[in-house]
Order: C-alpha cells, then structure tokens, then sequence
C-alpha cells in the first residue's frame, strides 16, 4: 500500500519527492529537503526546476548533500511514498503516493489566494501543508472546502533561512554589488497587478530615491512585474523604463535575483506593497514603508489593520516622502504590533522546515498527518 510503513527491513525508509516547478518553490523546499536530511527518517529527491529557471547551482547543491536529481520523465515512472509540490503536478506521478501542496508565497492573508484550495478540489493535490489556522478556516469560510485531517499547520518554511540571515549583518551581500555597507540599504519590491507601488507611482518614487546618495537603493519585485504585461494588459515593460538605474552609483536593478532572501536580509528598511515579500520582510523586524492603494482591499481586514499599524503607511507620491523619512528616523519598528501581525500569518517562525519535515514523514511513513498535527 502506497504510503504506509512496509515491515520487510529495519533499514527501509520512505522515499520522498520534491517538484521543483520555479525558483520561489525552490526556495520554500529546500530548507523542507535540508531538514529531511538532517533527520534521517526518508530518502529524499528532486525532479524539475532547470527547465522552469531555478539555477543550475542551486540544483547541484542538493546534490552535494546526497539528494539525487531526476528529469521530470523519470520521475513519473519511479515509485515515492510522497511527492511534495509548490504548483500543480507537471507530470502524471502514477506509481506514487499522496500529493502535499506546500506554499511558495506568503501572501494568503493580502490576496484572494484560493490556488492551493483549487489544487485540493481539483485531486492535484491531496494534503495542505498551511501557513496557519485562518488559512485552513479559509478553506472552509470562503471556498466550501473542509480540509479537516488533510491540512497540517507547518509555516514557511524559507522564512527559517530570511531570519537566519537577518541575524548577520549583510555586509557581504552589500559588498557583492559594489555597494557602500556603511551606508543603509533600502529595498523596494512591489507586485506586478496594475494597483502596485510600481505601476501607480514606481517611477517617480524611483526618481526622488535617486537623488539620495546617502542611501542604497536594491530595487526588485515579484517575478511577474519583469517577465509578463503590466497587470496583464499593456506591457510596462521595467526593464527598459528602469534602465537608467545602472548609471546611478548607490542603486542596483536586480529583477531577476535568484536569492531574494539575502537581498532583504541586507536591507535596513523595505518599501512595498500587497505583495507576499511583505509579509516576509515583517519577519526580520525592521521598518516598512507600506504602499496601501485604496483600490486594492486585503481580503483579511484584520491582518490589514495590523500591517498598517506596524508601518509607514503612505497612499501615493504626495505621502512618500513623509513615510520615508518617519521609517528612517525610526530605525526600527514597534516590536509588539509587528509581533501581533506575525502571529497573525505565521506558525513556528524560525523552526517551520523541520515542523515541515515531520509532516512530511508522517505522510510518507503512515499515508497520512498524524491525528495532533491536523487541523
């Protein structure tokens, strides 16, 4: 039977797959597959990625720590007690056992994220590894879908790694892009939908910060603002508007990192939107310059609340400047309302990829979450 404990020999161990479908799923597995392997419970793999963008290195790595790379082709014909996915299934997994959806965003509180309850509803995926309780209430409240013993609550997991490297200085990062690490650093990220800080007022935002030498700048954003139309209408084409970005000597255009992670851990202050890097960047405790477009509601008021009143919260270009200056006066934020918002979002920061792991385990050992790990 597919998933369950064979009795054959001590030393048999189930066998666990990871899909790796983009970098963002990447990053979200790989603290899961490091941790596996550090406990020792499941022979673990990988298929897939390289031909999705995830840099060649970063597949070599896992195999550095003795976890073997399939090609998608030959994964489907091999046998897994559990196949780990962060999109839908990119091949038929015939001969295997249950499908764990694991997220590769953080952003199910900002959004009307509902793609993990469509891979639950459709059979693509048969367990939810959550990020928290609401979520999974969610599940229930707004999608009809009662996931009861087929969700664990486990957190992200790359958020172990961001506060990791939040803990050092950045210096090495700083210094990696030819920048000053005397300086602070600040970072902007925005999402790719047409209410974005980007398409509502990116470029002129850009234009007052490059005037501030005194600072530098490392701009980014989701995938989607660089590689697809602006709000999947008209081109905006970034990469070109933004070329001019080079010549200036503090800021550096970075749209297509393959380690987002290092990049806020080395940043003193974000400034951002509604997209799931927020809530991320929230985890390291540091001042966030929100961008809160009031044509874009969170589908979460609550959460909403609380990421405004652990920001500086500005609505367009004419408040910008003021919210700028309030976060880096500030230098930090207040601790007690950031923590009410991570608590909020997030189960087990810091410790989600073994909590991950165990999940993991069980399902692979026994077909299912153990009964005090589900929801």
């Amino acid at each position: 039977m597919v998933g369950v404990r064979r009795a054959t020999s001590s030393r048999w161990k189930p066998r666990v797959l990871f899909q790796i479908s983009n970098t963002f799923g990447y990053d979200a597995q790989e603290p899961v597959i490091r941790a596996l392997v550090e406990r020792r419970r499941a022979d673990v793999a990988a298929a897939g990625g390289i031909e999705r963008g995830v840099a060649r290195e970063r597949i070599d790595a896992l195999a550095a720590i003795g976890v073997p790379h399939h090609s998608l082709n030959s994964a489907r014909h091999r046998h897994f007690e559990a196949v780990v996915l962060t999109d839908i299934p990119l091949v038929r997994y015939w001969r295997s056992g249950p499908r764990l959806y694991l997220h590769h965003g953080s952003g199910f509180a900002t959004r009307d994220s509902h793609y993990a309850f469509d891979l639950m509803e459709s059979g693509a995926a048969g367990l939810l590894l959550a990020l928290h309780e609401t979520e999974v209430a969610r599940g229930l409240d707004r999608f009809g879908l009662p996931l009861g013993a087929r969700a664990a609550v486990v957190g992200q997991p790359k958020l172990d790694r961001l506060i990791a490297l939040g803990a050092g200085s950045g210096r090495e990062t700083l210094a990696s892009l030819g920048l000053d690490p005397a300086r602070l650093t600040v970072i902007v990220m925005s999402h790719w939908s047409p209410t974005s800080v980007m398409e509502s007022c990116g470029m002129e935002i850009l234009r007052l910060l490059e005037r501030r030498r005194d600072l530098n700048i490392l701009v980014t954003g989701h995938y989607l603002l660089w590689n697809a139309p602006g709000g999947g209408s008209a081109p905006t084409q970034w990469r070109s508007r933004l070329a001019w970005v080079v010549d200036a000597p503090h800021m550096r255009l970075l749209p297509a990192s393959d380690d987002l992670a290092a990049l806020m851990a080395a940043a003193d202050i974000a400034i951002t939107d509604h997209t799931s890097a927020t809530l991320e960047y929230a985890a390291l405790y540091r001042p966030i310059v929100l961008f809160r477009n009031p044509a874009h509601p969170f589908t979460e008021p609550d959460i909403d609340d609380r990421l405004r009143r652990s920001s500086s919260v500005f609505t367009g270009i004419a408040d910008f400047s003021a919210a700028l200056e309030e976060a880096l006066t500030a230098r930090a934020c207040d601790r007690a309302r950031r923590a009410e918002l991570l608590d909020s979002c997030f189960r087990f920061l810091g410790e989600s990829a073994r909590r991950t792991a165990m999940a993991v385990e069980q399902v692979a050992w026994n077909g299912a979450f153990d009964a005090a790990d589900s929801v």
